[in-house]
């Protein structure tokens, strides 16, 4: 059954937050009481009703399909999406099963840790995208999905594949998520799936990336270019060749593993 997708007010926000870890056990068991929430608000900036809730499977090994289902069930705009009263909202409303069995806390007996993790899961940390229990899983679907179709003009000799593929392939290794989505410039879906292609590719050869190293150094040079020029307004094939050169330079440089110059192709 369709619904109309809602949003805390801000003194409930206000008022769940601070109380998080005073009522861990309902946090802890999923069990979070409708009197909690009192009367949510419509979604501003345009009502979106949502399609049939879908299951999401609380195991990392499911992260790639649940946010596919997520951004499916979810037709949000990206302004809408950043509203963290409407993340607040979803979790303790409609998938707080999801959220407390997918999430549980490393010290639950631990106040201060315990609290930050409530706030990171269930509310907003510092990083929300890549945080927030049911943000990460439908900004990382947002980023990636359908590339094609949101950027024809460069993903124009992208090979055909399946609109949700490069979704999937973030979601395999916490190094691809925390930093492409925590990153300004790994935000831009052009670089993002990119990157994610080499990556693809150097697995289908048996190569696997080095992690989060090599990551940040791609990262690094990107914004570094980015600040004289826009890597989006070149073409998948040219953005692909830097990725590569720099995977090349990486490589060469180990143990040091300096990235040395890199992406000198866009110039």
């Amino acid at each position: 059954m369709n619904e109309p997708i809602r949003v805390l007010r801000s003194e409930q926000l206000q008022h769940l937050r601070k109380m998080a870890a005073s009522h861990a056990e309902a946090y802890l068991s999923g069990e979070i009481p409708e009197a909690w929430l009192g009367a949510a608000q419509t979604l501003p900036l345009g009502q979106v009703t949502a399609t049939e809730r879908p299951t999401l499977v609380p195991d990392e090994r499911h992260d790639g399909v649940c946010a596919e289902r997520l951004h499916r069930h979810l037709p949000l705009t990206r302004l809408q999406a950043s509203d963290e009263r409407l993340w607040a909202w979803l979790s303790h409303a409609r998938f707080p099963e999801y959220v407390a069995a997918r999430w549980k806390p490393a010290d639950p007996k631990e106040p201060e840790k315990l609290q930050r993790h409530l706030e990171t899961r269930w509310f907003h940390g510092r990083a929300p995208r890549a945080r927030n229990a049911l943000g990460r899983l439908w900004w990382g679907a947002e980023l990636t999905s359908n590339p094609q179709g949101r950027n024809p003009r460069f993903f124009a000799q992208l090979p055909p594949a399946d609109p949700y593929l490069y979704t999937r392939m973030l979601f395999l290794k916490q190094d691809y998520q925390f930093n492409l989505m925590e990153n300004a410039i790994g935000r831009s879906r052009e670089i993002a799936v990119t990157i994610l292609h080499f990556a693809g590719e150097c697995e289908g050869q048996g190569r696997s990336l080095s992690g989060g190293d090599f990551l940040n150094g791609i990262i690094r040079e990107a914004n570094l270019n980015s600040a004289v020029r826009r890597l989006e307004l070149l073409d998948f094939p040219t953005v692909l060749e830097m990725v590569r050169t720099a995977y090349d330079t990486y490589e060469q440089s180990r143990p040091q593993r300096g990235l040395g110059p890199l992406f000198a192709a866009a110039d």
